[in-house]
C-alpha cells in the first residue's frame, strides 16, 4: 500500500507544512501468518491466515514511523507490506500545521496487488466532500492511482454567550438555567459535521446528550446537566428527591448516571448527600430555594 501526500503553491500549504505533518491509517489488520507452498501457488497466490486485527477504538497506526517515509519536494510518500484482509474502508487522518484533516480509503488489499494513493492537502477547496472509493474500483488493475481530497474535521462549538460552561475532562455542559431551550446550544465548527440532541426519556434535562456527527459517526459527545434535574425533565422537584434518595441508600440498588449524579449536588458543596434530598424535596414542596446553576 502506498500512500502519497502533495500539495502545490496554490494549495493552501507549504511543502514543508506537508511533509513535516503527522499521518495516520486506521482499520488494517496487522497479525496474522503467510502460508506459501511453492508447488501449487505463483508469486502474488500467497495464503494469508488473520491471527488478530485492529478494532474500533484501537490507537491508529502511526505512517511516520511505521512505513517507510520518504519526503520529495511537496510530496511525502508512505509504503507498507500489508497482509492480503478485507475492509470495509481505512481512515487516513492528517495533522498539517496544526489542523486535523480526514478522509476514507477502501482498497481490496488483495494478494499480489499494488494501492497506490495520492492525497492532495489542498488548505483551500478541503470542500470537496468526503470520498469512499470502492473494491471495484481495483478489480482490473494490479497498481492503481487516485487523488483524493482531504477533509477538515470538525469540532463542537458551545455558545458560552449564554452563559454555558463546558467541562471537557469529564464531558459536562453547564451553566443554563432550568427548563431553557437548549436548541442552539451547540454547532459544528464547519459544515461537515451535524450537531445530533438526544434527549432522555423524559425530556431534553439532565441526561441529553450533544453528539457531534462526521461522516456518519458520534466523533465527540458531551452530556447536558441541570443541578437538581436528576430525571432528565428539565425540573428540579420531589421526584428528583426520591431518585437521589434511592441511590444513597445502601439497601437499594438503583443506578444514576454520572449525569445524574453531577446534577445531585444541589447545593454545590462538591457531594451528593441527604443535604440535596432534604433541600430537594423543599423544592418539591415549592419551598423558596435557587439552585445556583453557573458554577
Amino acid at each position: 500500500l502506498i500512500i502519497k501526500v502533495q500539495t502545490s503553491a496554490n494549495d493552501g500549504f507549504t511543502a514543508t507544512e506537508v511533509t513535516t505533518g503527522t499521518y495516520n491509517l486506521t482499520g488494517l489488520t496487522h497479525d496474522g501468518t503467510f502460508d506459501v507452498n511453492p508447488a501449487s501457488a505463483s508469486f502474488g497466490e500467497a495464503q494469508a491466515t488473520v491471527t488478530s486485527s485492529s478494532t474500533a477504538g484501537s490507537p491508529p497506526w502511526p505512517l511516520n514511523t511505521a512505513a517507510i517515509m520518504t519526503t520529495a519536494a511537496n510530496t511525502v510518500s508512505f509504503d507498507a507490506i500489508l497482509f492480503p484482509q478485507t475492509v470495509s474502508s481505512l481512515d487516513f487522518e492528517a495533522v498539517i500545521d496544526g489542523q486535523s484533516y480526514k478522509c476514507q480509503i477502501s482498497p481490496a488489499l488483495a494478494a499480489g496487488k499494488s494501492y497506490t494513493y495520492t492525497i492532495t492537502a489542498n488548505g483551500v477547496a478541503t470542500e470537496t466532500g468526503s470520498f469512499l472509493i470502492s473494491d471495484a474500483d481495483f478489480v482490473e488493475s494490479n497498481s492503481y492511482t487516485l487523488d483524493i481530497a482531504l477533509q477538515s474535521i470538525p469540532e463542537l462549538v458551545f455558545d458560552t454567550q449564554q452563559g454555558v460552561q463546558v467541562d471537557a475532562d469529564n464531558g459536562f455542559v453547564t451553566g443554563l438555567s432550568l427548563g431553557e431551550d437548549i436548541t442552539d446550544l451547540a454547532v459544528s465548527s464547519n459544515s461537515y459535521g451535524t450537531v445530533e440532541l438526544v434527549p432522555t426519556e423524559n425530556g431534553y434535562g439532565t441526561g441529553t446528550k450533544i453528539n457531534l456527527i462526521f461522516n456518519g459517526e458520534v466523533i465527540d459527545s458531551y452530556s447536558y446537566v441541570i443541578f437538581g434535574d436528576t430525571d432528565g425533565d428539565t425540573r428540579a422537584d420531589a421526584t428528583d428527591s426520591v431518585l437521589l434518595e434511592a441511590f444513597l441508600n445502601p439497601n437499594v440498588r438503583f443506578e444514576m448516571s454520572p449525569a445524574a449524579l453531577r446534577a445531585s449536588d444541589v447545593n454545590n458543596d462538591g457531594y451528593y448527600d441527604q443535604e440535596d434530598v432534604k433541600l430537594l424535596r423543599q423544592i418539591g414542596m415549592e419551598k423558596e430555594y435557587t439552585i445556583e446553576q453557573n458554577r
